[in-house]
């Protein structure tokens, strides 16, 4: 597949894939058989980003070019640090919770907070090798982002 990953480590690649499958097809059912609901298209927002995420872990290994690979993660990061709103925003969709947008709004101004650090190496400030592949090496920022 690439030049970083021979023979055994190939099959590292197939638990992401497959994650990133799974949750692909989620979304599009959420989407098409799902209605247009409010809490159809949060789950396929959830569904999406979960996507992603396995997508990138798949990335990271499979793509030779570590500069490309760490850039590529930010990016989906760019996305991704919304997830704290969209699941907070479905579960209240879910349960039918209006009192309490003040906290949607606190996780979404905490998202735009960290949207503007996930380029910068202190939000993924490089990369570590394992024996099965890479994976980003997470900065200052993103401990604070997954508290």
């Amino acid at each position: 597949m690439c030049a970083t990953l021979q023979g055994e480590n190939v099959l590292y690649l197939i638990p992401p894939l497959m994650g990133f499958f799974v949750f692909a097809v989620l979304s599009f059912l959420a989407i098409l058989k799902g209605g247009k609901s409010h809490t159809n298209r949060l789950f396929a927002g959830i569904c999406v980003m979960g996507g992603l995420i396995n997508l990138d872990v798949a990335l990271m290994s499979a793509i030779p070019d570590e500069a490309l690979a760490l850039a590529l993660d930010r990016l989906i990061y760019v996305v991704f640090v919304f997830s704290i709103p969209v699941y907070i925003r479905f579960v209240h969709s879910y349960l039918s919770i209006a009192d309490r947008r003040w906290i949607e709004r606190i996780a979404c101004g905490l998202s735009m907070f960290f949207l503007f650090f996930t380029q910068s190496d202190y939000f993924i400030n490089g990369i570590r090798l394992y024996a099965w592949g890479r994976i980003a090496k997470a900065g200052p920022f993103y401990f604070f982002f997954i508290c």
